[in-house]
This record gives structure tokens, C-alpha cells and sequence, in this order.
């Protein structure tokens, strides 16, 4: 490795002292397990989840997955709410002069035909 170590950043330094770090654990890793003395699967330190910790874990996702769906259905009824709100609304001065006088003049020509 010919590198330049005046033209790293202290951040890349850092970078390459965790990953040296790293292949040096994984090498006495390899090491125990090919001698024999290590068997591979959970790191020493690792606990082993319980079946009731992970169906507590599956429980809370379900709750928040339902918790959204609530959430979603509720927005979407109070648009529907608005969006009839808005079709209810009371029409204008001019235009309920034209529905009376529309109406008016539909009955006088009901009383004209009536009177035939």
C-alpha cells in the first residue's frame, strides 16, 4: 500500500483504522475457528432473542401497520366530509331569483293549460 498520508482527511484515516480493526478481528476469528476452538454462529457477547421478545416485536408492527390504516381511512372520510360540506352549499342571491322566477313562470304556464 503506497499511498500519500499527508493527503487523507482525518475522517479517512479514521475510516481505515476501524476497517484494519475489522480484518484483524475477522482474522482471529478464522483463526479460533479453524484451530477448532471457536464453533462459528453468534458472536460471544450476542443474546439470544426469547420467541416472546420477537412476538412482541411482530405485535407492535402489526399495531402501527393498523394504527396508519386508521389513520389513512380517517383522513379519507374527512375529505369525503369536506367535499359535502361543499355541495351543500346555499346558492346565490341571483341565482335563487332565476330558480323563483323559474318556477314561477313553469306554474303559470300549468294554470294556462288547466284552464283550457
Amino acid at each position: 500500500m503506497n499511498t500519500n498520508l499527508d493527503k487523507l482527511t482525518a475522517a479517512n484515516l479514521r475510516l481505515a483504522a476501524d476497517i484494519t480493526e475489522q480484518i484483524e478481528s475477522l482474522q482471529a476469528d478464522l483463526a479460533q475457528i479453524l484451530s477448532g476452538k471457536k464453533k462459528p454462529g453468534r458472536k460471544a457477547g450476542a443474546k439470544k432473542k426469547s420467541a416472546r421478545k420477537k412476538a412482541g416485536a411482530s405485535k407492535k408492527k402489526v399495531a402501527k401497520r393498523k394504527t396508519a390504516e386508521k389513520k389513512a381511512a380517517k383522513k379519507a372520510t374527512a375529505k369525503k366530509k369536506v367535499a359535502s360540506k361543499k355541495a351543500r352549499r346555499s346558492p346565490s342571491a341571483a341565482a335563487r331569483k332565476a330558480m323563483s322566477e323559474a318556477r314561477k313562470a313553469y306554474w303559470a304556464n300549468k294554470r294556462k293549460e288547466a284552464a283550457k
